[in-house]
Order: structure tokens, then sequence, then C-alpha cells
């Protein structure tokens, strides 16, 4: 048996308490770094402050208007006007019954004709395109406004408005960089509402983009840039960080919602923050929701039935007096809007709250088909087996045109109703917003429904002869007596001399039967409750100027 020697024993046996030793050593060393780091711990810091929540930086409009055209100098709908407002200045605008100084800071009047207007430095174009480069600052000065008014005088531009600031303008001059001095040819009551309509724009981008471009990619000085158009879709705008007002939101979308019950699930849901119309058959529902707030427009919006008198069926008096006794436009209002509150009769082109107005319109009127059974017997017309005039082999027919708005639809649809009832055929024809304007302006109409003219110089849009030419109310009405009171009134400064003038021309309009008559609606617009700012209710001035700057509501 082997065996191993004591001394080899007592060896491996100190090996083994030296390695026992040395661990108990490095435990106990371990303990009292453990210990030394469980006292010395630093003080638990204070919780850091919630994040605040962003505020929302989107505003998404709901507009029933499709896009024609973003050209300045050629718009002629609210669609289009609502996009330029946005993008460009014109030397002041007119929000409800205020003039708010926008390109111009300010202005004196030192006579009748003379208008002397101080333009507001620190203004640029807008940069970051084609014609002005990223950083580049371009400052808008009054030649800029003297150009863009001396383009609109020139006939060869057809520019819209040409032949009304050619009738009232003598002369414009810009002095220097910041005086822009306008004079008219007589004194002109409606001058500040004009250039109200013009938007202010730069030669060089005209020049540089060509007409195509300019109307399709507007590069404008005002307190949002354009971004992008999807036709029939939207229309995308963002802040323009060198305006002299910072907007309140970082991008402004237009989305196009021609249906009002679509726009207001839009705006229930969230989808958009503003709904510009709604359907008047939700108000009184919407007045208790906690989440919408509904905004009356100041003045009822003038809706109408008109005659084009180029027709040679319109021409004959005793028609439109006929189809005038056939039709109760009081019972068509109140068919379409059961509540009061958002639409009432109108019997005179002028609404309720303008000067000119007046409550004897309505007594102009008489609801009695059989007297307009009568007045068609005696011209002439014999009443059908159908139960439809004729004369002479011609049915007494003829188209009633309407765009695809559900109230303005259900009103051509009533007329038609009445007018049938007594032997007259109007048949209703629906056209999109776009192909309506374009009708009307051309004259290819006979009957139509339009919406409009509910501004102090409404009436020279809708009635003058020179004036409404090819515009959107067009009825190629024709009348010297009418024009020339129009004008005396237009170059009358004092108010109350030309409120009369106002009132009598409007009442030459009912005599004569050139609109049938329709209602004054009291638009209703849908905004979220977190909306701030967007009253008066109108995207006709910007989102952002010294009177208001639209936004949201802080959480």
């Amino acid at each position: 048996m082997y065996r191993q020697a004591p001394g080899c024993m007592r060896g491996r046996y100190r090996e083994s308490m030296r390695r026992v030793t040395g661990f108990l050593l490095a435990l106990a060393l371990l303990a009292t770094v453990v210990s030394g780091c469980a006292t010395e711990q630093p003080k638990p810091s204070a919780p850091a402050p919630a994040p605040k929540p962003a505020v929302q930086d989107t505003l998404t409009i709901g507009t029933p208007y499709s896009i024609e055209t973003l050209d300045p100098t050629k718009y002629s709908s609210d669609g289009d006007m609502y996009i330029l407002s946005q993008i460009y200045e014109p030397i002041v605008s007119i929000d409800g019954t205020t003039v708010v100084p926008r390109l111009a800071e300010s202005w004196t009047n030192p006579d009748d004709k003379t208008w002397v207007f101080k333009i507001r430095k620190g203004l640029y174009w807008h940069d970051g395109n084609e014609v002005f480069p990223k950083g580049t600052k371009k400052e808008v000065t009054a030649k800029d406004a003297k150009y863009t008014y001396d383009y609109i005088l020139d006939p060869a531009n057809k520019a819209r408005l040409q032949s009304t600031l050619a009738e009232n303008i003598a002369s414009v001059e810009a002095p220097d960089d910041y005086t822009l001095k306008v004079t008219t040819k007589a004194p002109y009551a409606f001058f500040l509402q004009d250039l109200n309509r013009i938007p202010i724009f730069s030669k060089e981008v005209r020049d540089k983009l060509g007409p195509d471009k300019f109307a399709k990619t507007p590069i404008g000085c005002g307190p949002f840039i354009f971004t992008e158009y999807k036709p029939d879709d939207r229309v995308v705008l963002t802040r323009n960080d060198n305006f002299f007002i910072k907007p309140k939101v970082a991008k402004v979308i237009f989305r196009i919602i021609p249906d009002k019950s679509v726009a207001l699930m839009a705006l229930e849901s969230g989808e958009i923050d503003i709904a510009l119309q709604i359907p008047a058959t939700d108000v009184p529902r919407l007045l208790k929701d906690n989440k919408v707030t509904v905004i009356r427009n100041t003045f009822g919006w003038y809706r109408y039935a008109a005659f084009n008198f180029n027709v040679p069926l319109f021409q004959d008096a005793k028609i439109r007096e006929a189809i005038a006794c056939a039709v109760d436009m009081a019972e068509i209002t109140k068919t379409i809007f059961p509540e009061a509150m958002l639409a009432e009769p109108a019997y005179g082109p002028v609404p309720r709250g303008l000067l000119g107005f007046t409550e004897d319109w309505k007594k102009m009127w008489e609801y009695n088909p059989e007297k307009a059974k009568t007045i068609l017997t005696g011209a002439g017309w014999v009443l059908g087996k159908d139960g439809i005039f004729a004369k002479g082999g011609k049915k007494l027919s003829f188209s009633l045109k309407v765009h695809n708005d559900p109230a303005r639809q259900k009103m051509a649809t009533l007329i038609s109703t009445q007018l049938r009832a007594v032997g007259i055929d109007a048949k209703v024809a629906v056209r999109d917003w776009a192909t309506h304007l374009d009708e009307i302006r051309k004259g290819d109409t006979e009957m139509f429904i339009m919406g409009g003219g509910s501004t102090p110089d409404g009436l020279l849009y809708m009635f003058h002869t020179k004036i409404a030419a090819g515009q959107s109310h067009n009825t190629f009405y024709k009348s010297k007596a009418l024009d020339d009171l129009l004008d005396k009134a237009k170059g009358t400064v004092d108010d109350k001399k030309r409120t009369e003038m106002w009132t009598q021309a409007a009442t030459m309009t009912v005599k004569d039967r050139v609109h049938l008559g329709g209602y004054l609606e009291y638009v209703q617009i849908g905004t979220s409750k977190k909306v701030e700012q967007f009253d008066p209710a109108t995207p006709w001035v910007s989102l952002c100027n010294v009177k208001r700057n639209v936004g949201f509501v802080a959480k």
C-alpha cells in the first residue's frame, strides 16, 4: 500500500490554509464595499415634469367649392378667393363691416377723389420657389401695387374687375417704395370695397412663371404659402415664417367637400376643424352639442332664381309676371328651412341689414296661380291636353339650371312643381359648380338659380350692364335708367342720399322681375370647440391679420 510521507502532508495542509484564508479575506473586502455603497446612495431626485401637451397646429377646413383658378386677376368664386385670401395681401380687406389694414398699414383721404396709402414695411414675397430661392427677402413695395392695378386696368389682360377699375380710377402713382396714391375720376363710395377684391401680385413672378403656372402655383406675400393642390380634393398651405405676424397654425388644409352632410360628419368625427357650410336641418341638434360651435353669418346670403334676358321668351314682361304669380317663395323658403333662424324670403336683392333694404318689397309680390293662368291666356297661350301652355306650336318649356347644392336644388324642384301646376314646364338641370358658373357667364342658360351679391355694392355686380358682364350673376338685363342711377349712387359719399338711390335702384329690378326672388340664407358655419378667433366667420379675409389670428385653444 502506498503511503505519503508526513512532510508532504504538512506542506499541502499549509497551502490549503493559505487559499482558504485568502478567500475569506476577499469575501470580507467585498462585503465592506457592498455595505459602503448601500450607505452612500444618492438621494432620489424629483420626478421630471410631464411634457406639456402639444397644441394642434394643422387647421383643416371643409369647403363646398371646387377651385376654378388661383390667378388673382381672374378668380370668380368663393372657392377661389378662400385660397387667394391666405396667399396674397390686398391693400385693405373688409371683415364684416370693418375695413382691415393689410398691405397698407394706414391711409388718408385728403379729398373726395384722392387716396394715399402707406405701405407696410418688412413684408416679403414668399421664398423657396423657382422665382425667389430660399432665403431671398424680396420686399413688397408700392410699385408692386401700382403694377397690379395697371395690369388690371389694361383691357388686353381681360382681368376680373377691369371695367370697374377703368370706370373709376383716373391714375395710380407710387412716388416712393412705401407710398401709393390713387386718384378716382369722381367721388366713389365703394372704392375700398373694390380694393378689398384685388390681391397684390409681383410682376417678376408673373413674367417668370407665365400665365399657366401663375394660375396654378401662386406666389404671394400673405400669411400662408401655397404648397399643394389636388383638384377636387384639397389645397395645402404652410405658414409663412417671414410674415409680420406669426400665424398660430403651421399648416392650413382646405378639403373640398361639396356635400354639406358629409362635411358635417367630417367635423363631428374630427377629420376637419371647420365646415364652412353645414345642413340647416342639423342646426337645432348642433346648438346643444358640446363639441361643435355654430356660427351664423352676419347678413343673410342672397339666393335667387333669375331670368336670362337674352332668351326671347323672357324678354316678354308678361311671361316674367306670370311666373312670378305662380311661385310662392315664402312657402318654398319655409319648406327648405323649417327653422326661421336659418332663412327668410328675399323679396328684393339687398339683404336685411345692408343700406338700401326695405320691407316695402314684400308688397310687390302676389302669389296667385289663377292670375298667372289669366295672364298667359290673355297673351295668346293655350293650355294643352298635357296640362302645359303652348303658343304657335311651341310649348311653354325651358330649363332651370342649378348647381349641386342641396338647398338650392330643393328650391329649383319646388319652383318647377309650382310652375307645372299652372301649366309651365320648367325642367331642372343640375350642374357642378364650375360648369354652372361658366354657363351663367356665357349666357348658356334660360332660368337659373344663383347666390351672392350680398355686399354693400352687390347691385353693381348683379345688374349694372358693364360691371355684370361676364360675371357669375349675369342676366344680360340692360337698362340705361338703372345704370345711370347706380352710377349716381356709387358716386355719392353721403350714406343717407346713397341709401335712397340704392333702394330706388333695387326696387326697379323688383318691378321689372329681373329676379324671381328667393331667400336670404343665414349660412351656418360649424367649427370645433377647439378653434378660436374664427368669428366673423369668413375665409374671404385671411386667417391671420391685425384683427384675428385663427388657431386652437391651448389645452
